[in-house]
């Protein structure tokens, strides 16, 4: 595990404009999965999926913030009964992952929202798409917003 990986895994307490912070190292595909939970007092988070490169950790936990709070807004202007989140996939490289790479970066990116009991509903953002949507499912016991 790299020394930035560590410092970012070791980012998993509240921030306190947000309710959870979670920054998991993917068994299966080696990579950090950020999970930022702005707030569900509307009801369970909602907020895409971004599969992205980032020049550092802290640039890809940083975007997970501030993207979940975007969601908090969009979702309550919107008049849904959901808070805000995001999930941040941080690429080494700007090369997407396919086949079986992708297949265990996703099963990981889903094994982490299925940790969170249902606070976070997943939807496609930058970099993933419905068809990702699915193959998160698998490992959900609720569905995304596909």
């Amino acid at each position: 595990m790299t020394a930035a990986l560590e410092q970012a895994l070791s980012l998993n307490t509240p921030n306190p404009s947000h309710e959870l912070v979670q920054v998991v190292g993917g068994r299966r595909s080696g990579l950090a999965i950020n999970v930022a939970i702005h707030s569900t007092a509307l009801g369970p988070a909602a907020g895409g999926c971004r599969i992205a490169h980032y020049a550092d950790p802290a640039a890809a936990i940083a975007d997970a913030l501030r993207l979940a709070a975007a969601m908090t807004e969009k979702n309550a202007l919107a008049g849904l009964e959901h808070g805000g989140a995001k999930a941040v996939v941080a690429l080494p490289t700007a090369a997407r992952p396919a086949s079986a790479e992708r297949t265990a970066l996703l099963y990981d990116l889903g094994d982490a929202i299925e940790s969170l009991g249902g606070r976070y509903i997943a939807s496609p953002d930058v970099g993933s798409s419905p068809a990702d949507m699915s193959v998160i499912g698998e490992r959900l016991a609720r569905p995304t917003g596909e």
